[in-house]
């Protein structure tokens, strides 16, 4: 007999199951990735018995990894036209946090719920100059006035040298499957440092060079400046981070980060997206990251960290890493899954490093290597005030509960 399957997700919202342990439908359009999780949690105990889940991968570690399929988040194109209210798959992050508001628990992470710019839909029509592919894009962003919106075309758009965006500008691209920014020279490519109100939506962001000798600052995709939005925008393929570095407020929401980061990097930054100091990441996908997928580090400040209703899969280390901070950090309704692929000591799903004021709850997890959720660190300021929560672990193991570390609830 297999086990009632779960008919609402992390966020309390409804989604579709048929008759049957395998009848999951439209789940990408319908519902959260999280209820994949769900449904695989409760039929697990069946298919086990069977060898289908889960399976062990040779030579890189022992940990089970976990068969479940992870969808991105759906193009841009097909999204920009409608709001981000919820009904979509990228509404989790908010409805996570307005389910969270009030829970005397949870430490308070900025407004929870409160409304972003990127929650509103964008024009369906960009008003702003055309640029069409084929035009030198660098040159046609330096001639435009700051609170410019640059409609970028369909099509390839090759560059050499960082394009330098000015305060306010907003960065429209026809749909991160139609708009490609790429370089095979350049160590920056969306360049938003020093500049405030910056938008980026609907490209895709690839190739940006780097060596030891410059890190941390090259390699990077994007930099964001001060109160950066970048919404339906794919990054990959950075030899550093998709996401790297930024003046404060940061707000990401439905992008993808992935195959980012090289070994020239790793250990300083190779990741997703790093920073030092704190932002928010809502209802995206990081994956197959050399390094960490998401990882803010050293202060953290200038607000509170929210990682709330992402997919972070496959990344090389750790899956989602807050180090050497105080700010108020809140990571929820996360699918953290076969991360640490390396199987490397001291890394695994969610690693709490040296860090305090962190609530890690309502996180589904499996086949991390090393540890599902790691707490640990004795470099300034310590561990402390850190709350493990209601996570699900699928197998995965936690290490750190104790003294300041309040574990319970985990399943």
């Amino acid at each position: 007999m297999f086990p009632r399957p779960p008919t609402r997700d992390l966020a309390g919202a409804p989604f579709a199951v048929a008759d049957g342990p395998f009848s999951l439908l439209r789940l990408h359009e319908r519902s959260s990735v999280m209820a994949l999780v769900l449904l695989a949690t409760g039929i697990a105990s069946a298919l086990m018995p069977a060898g289908i889940l889960p399976t062990s991968v040779p030579g890189v570690h022992s940990t089970p990894r976990w068969n479940l399929s992870i969808e991105a988040p759906s193009p841009a194109s097909e999204s920009r036209d409608r709001p981000v209210d919820g009904r979509g798959r990228h509404g989790l992050g908010r409805r996570v946090l307005e389910r969270l508001r009030g829970d005397p628990l949870v430490p308070p992470v900025g407004e929870l719920g409160e409304e972003r710019p990127s929650e509103h839909a964008f024009p369906a029509q960009c008003d702003g100059p055309p640029v069409a592919a084929g035009a030198d894009l660098q040159r046609s962003v330096a001639s435009m006035e700051p609170e410019a919106t640059v409609c970028v075309g369909p099509g390839t758009f090759e560059i050499t040298a960082p394009i330098r965006l000015r305060d306010g500008m907003h960065l429209l691209g026809a749909g991160r499957d139609k708009t490609f920014i790429t370089t095979d020279s350049s160590e920056v490519i969306l360049d938003a440092s020093g500049t405030a109100g910056v938008r980026l939506e609907a490209l895709d962001v690839s190739g940006a060079v780097g060596s030891h000798g410059c890190r941390p600052g090259c390699g990077r995709g994007i930099v964001p400046g001060l109160r950066t939005v970048i919404t339906n925008v794919r990054s990959h393929d950075n030899e550093n981070n998709g996401i790297g570095g930024q003046d404060g407020g940061l707000f990401v929401s439905n992008v993808e980060l992935d195959h980012n980061g090289s070994g020239e990097f790793l250990g300083c930054c190779a990741s997703g997206i790093k920073s030092g100091q704190a932002f928010t990441i809502r209802d995206s996908f990081v994956h197959d990251n050399t390094g960490v997928g998401i990882w803010c580090d050293v202060g953290c400040g200038n607000g509170s960290l929210e990682i709330v209703g992402n997919s972070v899969a496959g990344n090389s280390l750790g899956g989602i890493r807050y180090e050497i901070s105080s700010s108020p950090a809140l990571i929820a309704g996360n699918r953290v899954i076969n991360n640490n692929s390396v199987g490397k000591g001291g890394h695994g799903g969610i690693e709490i490093n040296s860090s305090q004021n962190v609530t890690v709850v309502d996180n589904h997890l499996g086949g991390n290597g090393d540890w599902g959720i790691i707490i640990s660190g004795n470099r300034s300021p310590g561990i402390a005030d850190v709350a493990i929560r209601n996570n699900v672990l699928n197998g995965d193991q936690i290490r750190g509960c104790g003294e300041t570390v309040v574990c319970a609830g985990n399943s």
